[in-house]
């Protein structure tokens, strides 16, 4: 994880180039406005599971660090037919994220 990188970044990053949510897509605000609830709600070291298409976005789970108080344990749920495809992202070792890997691979 890149410690240098703040959660603020990291969330006005995934709005900007992942979900676009200013120009194409702003109702993928309410996810962003949830998750942060979600976070504040459950009791800190409570384990959470998030069900999530990692391997589109190169492995990396998108919400994990929302829950940086919490066991978080990332399934990776993409389709064999997706996971050919790979990722199709901009997520990069540079980018403004936080990066937290997978824990699982449904398949």
């Amino acid at each position: 994880m890149n410690k240098e990188i703040s959660l603020i970044e990291h969330e006005k990053f995934l709005k900007n180039t992942i979900f676009f949510t200013k120009k194409k897509w702003p109702h993928f605000n309410l996810i962003f406005d949830d998750i942060k609830k979600l976070s504040k709600k459950v009791k800190k070291n409570s384990t959470i599971v998030s069900l999530e298409r990692n391997n589109l976005y190169g492995g990396v789970s998108l919400f994990a660090p929302f829950f940086y108080k919490h066991n978080f344990i990332s399934v990776d749920c993409t389709s064999p037919k997706l996971k050919k495809r790979g990722a199709y992202n901009k997520i990069t070792k540079r980018s403004n994220i936080i990066v937290k890997n997978k824990n699982y691979q449904f398949e």
